[in-house]
């Protein structure tokens, strides 16, 4: 399992959005008898949010699924470096809420979605290098690289990321990332 923080490399879309969050998990398995090359099987998201005028809050989730491999390389003392490839097929959405950041993630019917304006899918591929510290936890930094096909919903884009789309169906948008996260292992033996 792992948490961390996510930078766009795109400055129209790191404008929109400074930064995100993100959260994957998945079991790995280790292949073949030397024990160096390992499969991950990755579940996760990443969540970006910014405030627009009148109590709205401005959303871009990507739900994700993918396998990522991983190598152990080398290790100094009780670090060992695992440089790894993930390949995630994602889910992109863009739409605002009433309400702030509590209120985004309330059950209460009040704070609903109140308009989509951008849904789309692709195929992201991530570049890293993870050090795991005491074979318990680690450190991970990567660069995604992510360019989604969005398709218009809704031809009154109030938020900030479609302001480009008023006079498109759909369009590609560059959601390449810098990603900085920090995750644990969890020993099932």
């Amino acid at each position: 399992m792992e948490i961390g923080g996510s930078l766009f490399l795109d400055e129209g879309t790191r404008d929109v959005f400074p930064a995100g969050i993100n959260l994957f998990l998945g079991p790995k398995w280790v292949l073949g008898m030397a024990e160096k090359f390992y499969v991950k099987g990755s579940v996760g998201m990443k969540w970006y949010m910014h405030s627009l005028p009148d109590n709205y809050l401005e959303h871009l989730g990507t739900i994700r699924i993918g396998p990522e491999f991983q190598y152990q390389a080398f290790s100094v003392e009780n670090v060992v470096f695992f440089p790894s490839l993930k390949i995630d097929f994602a889910w992109c959405t863009n739409f605002d809420t009433e309400g702030g950041v509590a209120e985004a993630f309330s059950d209460d019917p009040a704070y609903v979605v109140a308009e989509r304006y951008l849904r789309g899918w692709g195929i992201g591929q991530e570049l890293g290098l993870k050090a795991v510290f005491k074979d318990k936890w680690f450190l991970r930094l990567s660069y995604e690289r992510l360019q989604p096909r969005f398709k218009v919903l809704n031809k009154t884009l109030q938020g900030d990321l479609g302001k480009d789309f008023i006079d498109r169906s759909s369009k590609s948008l560059d959601l390449n990332t810098v990603n900085l996260s920090i995750g644990f292992h969890m020993n099932w033996d």
